[in-house]
């Protein structure tokens, strides 16, 4: 029998998860370390205790759907390196136009 509790428990890491994602898509990369410490912790203290069998798809279905929200933050995060290096890059050009000027002055 499925206890509320441990399927409220199992909610609450999918809707973090979901949390997670969304402040990947918005950008606000500070916010995710704290978040998914959260979640770990709640993951490994959901998992210290085997799934019964009432609870293992639903189970499975959230592991599904939050390895696929991880996905998308990775994906993000690559983007996100690439275009700050991107950004880097013109900063750079940006100086050495600034110093060839001044050296050309």
């Amino acid at each position: 029998m499925v206890t509320t509790s441990r399927l409220e428990n199992w909610q609450e890491i999918e809707t973090i998860s979901q949390q997670l994602s969304e402040l990947a898509c918005q950008g606000r990369w500070e916010d995710l370390p704290e978040m998914e410490s959260k979640r770990c912790q709640m993951l490994e203290k959901f998992f210290f205790e085997p799934v019964s069998d009432d609870l293992s798809s639903a189970i499975a279905s959230g592991i599904k759907r939050i390895l696929k929200a991880d996905e998308e933050i990775a994906r993000l995060a690559r983007q996100g390196r690439l275009k700050i290096a991107a950004d880097l890059q013109e900063i750079a050009k940006g100086k050495q136009v600034i110093e060839a000027y001044a050296n050309n002055s």
